[in-house]
């Protein structure tokens, strides 16, 4: 049985319609996809392991967290201390208090660029 011409017509403008908005969100997603931070270059390279909050380890040492810290996952999204655990590649802003109050999960290839970017501040002088 044939179909009537206007819905072959309806069918064939709303395939086209759905064609096209496959092709903007393929032009889209690329771009949207891609997270982009914001690091501190006074942030430090670090491996964090969370304990009971307020307590955790930075590079195997005790560390206080700050009681508003901040943490970001790769996706940049907050996460709360109490829904970590293990180890994490970091990055870390420490406070005026000497806690810490902002900490970056990084990928490697993050890690390396804060790694090598604190390296070079500490050759230069600039960090202890």
């Amino acid at each position: 049985m044939r179909k009537p011409a206007r819905c072959r017509r309806l069918f064939g403008a709303a395939a086209l319609a759905m064609a096209g908005l496959f092709a903007a969100g393929s032009l889209v997603a690329p771009a949207s996809a891609q997270v982009s931070r914001i690091i501190p270059t006074e942030a430090l390279p670090g491996l964090f392991k969370p304990a009971i909050f307020p307590q955790a380890f930075m590079n195997g040492q005790p560390v206080v967290l700050g009681a508003g810290v901040r943490i970001h996952d790769e996706q940049n999204m907050v996460r709360m201390p109490a829904s970590l655990s293990g180890d994490y590649r970091v990055a870390y802003v420490r406070g005026n208090m000497n806690d810490i109050v902002q900490i970056w999960i990084l990928t490697d290839a993050e890690y390396r660029v804060v790694a090598e970017r604190a390296a070079a501040a500490r050759r230069s002088g600039g960090l202890r």
